[in-house]
């Protein structure tokens, strides 16, 4: 009988600070800045023939940033700016001898990226937002993973299912019908591009960009204890294939399996709110 014990902390935290412009400049616009660590254990890892410990992961991020309303708060926007950095990053793989998952350590690994977000009130019923990220995390040791019978390396490769671009793009229309009645559309349009389902970042085990176009049309009936509300809805009414995953167990065998997005799907509600 084989064991193993061992006894771990660290310390986790968060700082931030904070600034409004808004009493010096008459603006309302806010800076912002912070620091984060977070932690996962080490992992013991006891199999048959042997034990050990795989070090606990500790990811450092810092991020800066800044928020600004225009025109009597009809136009919004904010950017940010982070880098994190991971130590000891623990990646999981299958065990083909014990059927089963086990933890690896990935080395040191780095990420940075840049967000972007706008909304604005064009007209008393009509407002529109957008939303841009860019990420680029990378693997930064010469370090090899298990996968089926090889050893892959993954020096410079990105994080499984961590599109390098996101977009998202839509508009709400609003307008009072009656007193109590309010009639709303909603649509937006969501874009990434690709993504590897491996760490090892197989090239057959990838998803192209792809958008998905949805959209929502309702009314909500304003009662003095609550809303009621009607919609109908549509999601990726484009019918784009697209998959969200792949590889899985299977793939430790040479017979790797996919998990398909949802298609065009419609639908209805009734709902009460409270």
């Amino acid at each position: 009988l084989r064991s193993r014990t061992g006894s771990f902390n660290q310390a986790v935290g968060r700082a931030i600070f904070n600034y409004d412009f808004e009493e010096r400049f008459d603006q309302d616009i806010n800076v912002f800045a912070g620091w984060n660590r977070g932690w996962r254990p080490d992992v013991i890892m006891v199999e048959a023939r042997s034990d050990e410990i795989v070090p606990g992961e500790t990811v450092d991020s810092a991020e800066i940033g800044a928020k600004a309303n225009f025109f009597d708060n009809r136009l919004n926007l904010e950017g940010s700016f982070y880098y994190y950095w991971y130590k000891n990053f623990q990646i999981n793989i299958f065990d083909r001898e014990q059927l089963d998952f086990v933890t690896e350590n990935g080395g040191d690994a780095t990420g940075i990226g840049v967000e972007l977000a706008g909304n604005a009130q064009i007209t008393e019923e009509f407002s529109t937002f957008a939303n841009y990220a860019w990420t680029r995390p990378r693997f930064e040791d010469d370090i090899s993973i298990t996968q089926g019978d090889e050893e892959i390396p993954i020096e410079g490769a990105t994080f499984r299912l961590t599109p390098e671009h996101t977009f998202v793009i839509g508009g709400q229309w609003v307008q009072d019908l009656t007193e109590n009645w309010d009639f709303y559309m909603r649509s937006w349009f969501t874009w990434q591009s690709e993504v590897f389902f491996l760490d090892t970042n197989d090239p057959a085990l990838r998803q192209g960009s792809y958008g998905l176009w949805n959209a929502r049309i309702g009314a909500d009936y304003n009662l003095d204890i609550g809303t009621f509300g009607i919609a109908v809805w549509g999601f990726n009414m484009l019918d784009k294939r697209y998959v969200i995953d792949g590889g899985n167990t299977g793939n430790q065998f040479g017979l790797p399996t996919f998990i398909a997005g949802p298609p065009a799907t419609f639908g209805g509600e009734v709902s009460y709110r409270f």
